[in-house]
């Protein structure tokens, strides 16, 4: 496997100062620094001066990941993103420009000619039901800035609004070697079941939720106690993750990448002389 994950932590969104745009009084941008994802942010229309936002962190930050997350853009919605060290961002030391929030997720290849999106390769609305919508910045190496700047032109928007309900901020661990083979994804849901004395089954239907297993196998003694180890003490069981499965492939970021937290605890292991390796379970926050 070539795949080198990333794990971000810790979301340095919370200690920011948010300013700017148009957003509605009973859905503050400050709702975006609490972890209920339904607990939104919006803006009071679709101009694009109102749907913008800017972020102070209480210092320069190293920066490698920006997400967006449930939030309500449209096909046609753009996004940037920019970070600068001054506050009017006259000089900046990222800059995405302007962005489609939805891109391809489909290779031609794997699509039909009759398909509504063969030519797009962008997803179907029905294709979208069960996903937490998150848009996921990755830059191509960690910009240091304290302030970031986040902009939306989604003036065709249906709902004349935009709005989100989490923003994830940090820095990032992409581990010095890949994942081992045997890493997996998976759909899990506390779906809860009931069956009938007849043998009838009765459904109480819940999201479902991504969970990523990987081993991360000959870290150096320095990889695995500075960075997966202190992860875990920092992060714990609770704290958020925001976790990447390759960072190269957008076709498949929106169904391999999201906000977690770490479901367990496992041992810093020492195989062999000046080697470590760890195992994950990153379950995601909905």
């Amino acid at each position: 496997m070539t795949t080198r994950c990333i794990i971000s932590y810790p979301n340095r969104f919370d200690e920011a100062t948010l300013s700017s745009g148009s957003w509605l009084a009973a859905l503050p941008l400050t709702n975006l620094q609490n972890r209920v994802l339904s607990k939104v942010a919006r803006s009071t229309d679709d101009a694009v001066a109102s749907t913008k936002f800017d972020v102070a962190l209480t210092k320069d930050r190293a920066v490698r990941v920006v997400a967006l997350i449930n939030h309500n853009l449209s096909a046609d919605g753009l996004y940037r993103i920019r970070g600068s060290t001054v506050s009017n961002f006259a000089s900046t030391v990222y800059d995405s420009g302007w962005v489609s929030a939805w891109p391809a997720v489909y290779s031609t290849l794997t699509l039909e000619w009759e398909e509504d999106n063969w030519w797009s390769g962008v997803m179907l609305d029905e294709d979208k039901a069960g996903y937490t919508w998150t848009i996921v910045c990755v830059l191509s190496a960690p910009a240091v800035g304290r302030y970031w700047r986040v902009e939306f032109d989604d003036t065709t928007n249906s709902d004349t609004y935009v709005q989100l309900g989490r923003v994830f901020i940090s820095g990032q661990w992409q581990p010095v070697l890949t994942m081992n083979w045997g890493a997996s994804l998976s759909w899990e849901t506390d779906t809860k079941i009931e069956t009938a004395i007849g043998g009838t089954e009765y459904f109480d239907r819940r999201s479902g939720y991504r969970v990523a297993r990987f081993l991360l196998d000959g870290m150096s003694t320095d990889e695995g106690i500075g960075r997966a180890f202190e992860i875990d003490r920092r992060a714990g069981i609770d704290e958020e993750v925001f976790y990447i499965f390759d960072p190269d492939d957008t076709y498949n970021m929106i169904r391999r990448a999201f906000v977690g937290r770490l479901r367990e605890l496992s041992p810093l292991e020492y195989p062999y002389i000046n080697i470590t390796r760890k195992a994950y379970e990153i379950k995601e926050l909905i």
